[in-house]
């Protein structure tokens, strides 16, 4: 595992509750309803980098069956107290230990950020991998003109372009990839991509 990303799991471990308690409001609404909207009742859900288990809690109040993978304890401890009828693994979103064609959603909400190209590319594949047909993923990416942000945690940014030729890629295919859309975290002003794609 890489330098940087060890670097960030620490920081994550040390700031957990923090986290959670930073993250708690920011579900993307819209998006989430489109992605429910476009899985079967009772679907298997894969959240690709939980985190606390925001939106696993949502996903599996609507009756979805739950996978999530991070790999930070703290979250995975937190969502599995937040859904207890969860399956939640500690996993390299770049190695995923599931069978091919088994979820019917794959959910990554800003969990991409902490990852170079080449990360987000694996992941894309693996992605494409486990989804089954008709399968659909949402991915939401930091956006910015920079490639990098050190810090206690390092973030890769990324935008519409690099984005849709990365789902292309990997075999994925597109559905909507949309650059400029701003959250608040922590008091500051976010942009990010956001993107649906299908098997």
């Amino acid at each position: 595992m890489e330098d940087h990303l060890i670097r960030t799991i620490y920081e994550y471990s040390n700031t957990a509750k923090q986290y959670e308690a930073r993250v708690a409001g920011l579900h993307h609404v819209t998006e989430g309803l489109e992605f429910m909207r476009r899985i079967p009742a009772g679907g298997r859900i894969l959240d690709a980098g939980c985190g606390d288990g925001r939106d696993c809690r949502i996903f599996s109040g609507r009756g979805f069956r739950v996978t999530g993978i991070d790999l930070t304890p703290e979250f995975l401890e937190m969502a599995q107290a937040k859904v207890p009828t969860g399956d939640f693994y500690f996993m390299d979103m770049r190695d995923l230990f599931f069978e091919q064609n088994y979820f019917d959603g794959v959910w990554s909400c800003a969990s991409i950020v902490h990852m170079d190209a080449l990360g987000v590319q694996k992941f894309l594949e693996e992605t494409r991998r486990v989804l089954k047909p008709n399968g659909v993923l949402y991915l939401a990416a930091k956006e910015s003109n920079q490639q990098t942000s050190q810090g206690p945690k390092t973030f890769f940014f990324y935008d519409e372009k690099s984005i849709s030729n990365m789902i292309r890629n990997s075999g994925l295919k597109p559905l909507q990839v949309t650059g400029g859309n701003k959250l608040m975290v922590g008091g500051k002003e976010h942009s990010e991509v956001r993107a649906f794609a299908i098997k």
